[in-house]
């Protein structure tokens, strides 16, 4: 699956709460809810350099300069899809 940008405007993350009409910012449904979408295609927006080395894993996969932290998030996901055969 290939990630993709959910609402195409390039932000690294997007926040919100749901809306009873989407054109009208004043109807939040009371859900008690808050909705955060990380962006693996974002460009704009500030993030830390690990959230940004997470996101590169997850468009272009382990890199010759991943970090260990990536390194064991890769082997975790193989050791899990191998698992599941």
């Amino acid at each position: 699956m290939d990630p993709f940008d959910p609402f195409g405007e390039g932000k690294y993350i997007y926040e919100g709460t749901f809306l009873l009409d989407k054109d009208n910012p004043d109807s939040q449904a009371n859900t008690k809810t808050h909705w955060i979408s990380i962006n693996a295609r974002g460009y704009k927006g500030q993030i830390t350099p690990e959230l940004k080395e997470f996101l590169d894993y997850i468009k272009y996969g382990l890199t010759k300069d991943s970090s260990n932290f990536i390194k064991k998030i890769d082997r975790e996901r193989l050791d899990y899809i191998r698992s599941t055969e």
